[in-house]
């Protein structure tokens, strides 16, 4: 009796007009219209094809032949409900009733949607409430309740927003119809861009007060432009929660603002400078002229020094002797005592050069390598590359006790000092050639220093100071060079090349660049200072603007409270 009864219940049934599929012994079990799933267990057809897996085999909601959602496969419509949909195939909807589908065939609207009062059909043939449509959830399978279609309903009055009228001026933008209510823009002109629901557009309209159209039925929560609503507390939190974003109130700044401003203090500020510079050579003691970093105040200072202390020996007037001269086969010519009680000259007139500030004698010697230094031959390829034909390896011995004694004087004068080692960086051309001074300097030093090159290198930024001629200084003594230093060498060769043809190329002196280079020159040495000011001025004025872009979220947050933050 059990097989029968399995046998029959394996049937489907067809009541009502085949519109229903239902199972007898799930009626009898369920106590009313059943549907049995592929795994023999039985739930009420309004279940079937619902949206949600109540069969533990998923049966009720699939798609395959015989299948919850697939009971009428001639149909060409799921089977919501456990009943049979009609198709319009005019339309592609769905219909519970083949008299709705029939009249959508025929007509170009159906007079019934098949749905009961306060409900929505979908596409596909299912009924939600109205409260599901256009609420920015897929309640419809086929996601139509969330389509241009339902939340832009068309309307047949005149002078309404419409989709598809076209009649609709910017004063009364469209307005998407949310959970099947109504949405109009507000009246009140300085809110036309707000669409809200009926009654408060009409309570706004009543009042005068536009503020109404962003009242939401629940009192914790804003309105959107588009009519949406959110709480209150998610407005200008940094953070978009509309979708048009209108809850972030924009600031009035722009980048094309910014970079305005800083262009125009950039520029005033380059303008204002060279003002001051063509004024202070004009009238050098004017209030454009700093009286104590100018040039004369170091020069009086240094005069008299000199007049206390002697002065280091000029080179001309040093001369080889005879056998009958000191050791070392150098006579210096010495200060007597006439000399030193003469009297100082007036600093205020005396005309001084500014090359006493520089140890030319000792630079001489560094100089002329030809005469005071030892050469090595160099092959032809690196002559050809490098220009030159020899390469100074060291001093010459008989010209090393020289060089010290007189940058021993040069010791003693922190500005002779400073200018030595500053020509000195700017004159070769890498950290190897510089090397080959600084390394003899460097022997020259550690005798006054007791041989520690530690206090040697103190002694060197104390005069000369934390600057980049000190950091190619240290780097040149270094037992490694830096990376940087080292690429550079390697590529030097190849740079002077390069160079070489640039100059032959366009025929000009090896001291005077061509016309094209004095260009690109011209506009670097102008371009640079503006562009490097330009970024500092742009970083200062963006950290203002954050600043208030801080201050105003931390004053929206608080709802203007001040004694909160």
């Amino acid at each position: 009796m059990w097989s029968v009864l399995f046998i029959f219940s394996a049937i489907n049934v067809h009541l009502n007009s085949g519109q229903l599929v239902v199972d007898p012994l799930c009626r009898k079990e369920l106590r009313e219209d059943g549907w049995r799933c592929a795994n023999g267990e039985c739930i009420p057809t309004s279940w079937v094809c619902d949206g949600y897996n109540q069969c533990q085999d998923d049966s009720d909601e699939g798609l395959l032949k015989g299948n919850g959602c697939n009971l009428f496969p001639d149909s060409f419509c799921k089977s919501f409900d456990g009943k049979r949909h009609y198709y319009c195939a005019r339309t592609g909807d769905c219909f519970s009733s083949e008299q709705d589908a029939i009249q959508c065939n025929d007509t170009q609207e159906p007079l019934n949607s098949g749905c009961e009062d306060g409900q929505f059909k979908c596409k596909d043939g299912r009924c939600i409430k109205t409260s599901q449509m256009c609420d920015r959830v897929n309640d419809c399978l086929d996601k139509s309740d969330e389509s241009d279609a339902s939340c832009y309903p068309i309307s047949d009055t005149k002078g309404e927003c419409t989709s598809e009228a076209g009649d609709c001026g910017p004063q009364k933008p469209v307005c998407q119809q949310f959970r099947g209510g109504k949405f109009v823009p507000c009246p009140i002109p300085e809110f036309t861009n707000v669409c809200t629901s009926v009654y408060w557009a009409d309570l706004a309209e009543s009042q005068g007060n536009g503020s109404f159209c962003r009242e939401c039925d629940d009192p914790q929560s804003w309105r959107c432009n588009d009519g949406w609503c959110i709480f209150k507390n998610q407005t200008n939190d940094g953070i978009p929660d509309c979708h048009d974003g209108s809850d972030e109130s924009s600031l009035p700044y722009s980048w094309w603002i910014v970079f305005l401003i800083t262009t125009a203090l950039v520029t005033c500020g380059l303008l204002f400078s060279f003002c001051c510079r063509a004024l202070g050579y004009s009238n050098y003691r004017s209030w454009f002229h700093c009286a104590m970093c100018a040039s004369e105040r170091s020069k009086e200072l240094q005069e008299r020094e000199r007049s206390i202390q002697p002065t280091a020996p000029n080179l001309m007037e040093m001369h080889e002797v005879d056998s009958k001269g000191d050791d070392n086969g150098i006579e210096i010519r010495t200060i007597d005592d006439s000399e030193m009680d003469a009297e100082v000259p007036d600093v205020e007139n005396f005309d001084f050069l500014q090359d006493q500030d520089i140890p030319k004698d000792l630079l001489r010697i560094f100089e002329d390598k030809g005469q005071y230094w030892d050469l090595e031959e160099r092959d032809n390829i690196s002559a050809t590359i490098r220009g030159s034909k020899y390469k100074p390896v060291s001093l010459k011995a008989g010209y090393k006790i020289e060089a010290k004694k007189l940058y021993m004087y040069v010791h003693t004068d922190p500005l002779q000092l400073h200018h030595l080692f500053s020509y000195l960086v700017a004159r070769t051309s890498s950290v190897k050639e510089l090397s080959t001074i600084t390394n003899l300097l460097v022997d020259f030093e550690r005798e006054i220093h007791g041989n520690s090159t530690n206090e040697v290198l103190k002694c060197w930024r104390l005069h000369i100071g934390c600057s980049e001629t000190m950091k190619s200084v240290i780097n040149s003594v270094s037992a490694t060079p830096s990376l940087c230093s080292r690429l550079y060498i390697s590529f030097l060769p190849l740079r002077n090349c390069v160079r070489k043809v640039r100059l032959q190329a366009f025929k000009a002196r090896p001291s005077v660049d061509s016309q094209l280079m004095s260009v690109v020159k011209t506009l670097g040495y102008t371009l640079l200072p503006f562009i490097g000011a330009s970024f500092l001025y742009f970083e200062t004025i963006k950290n203002l603007v954050y600043c208030n872009i801080v201050y105003r979220a931390l004053e929206d947050l608080s709802g203007k409270n001040k004694n909160i933050f």
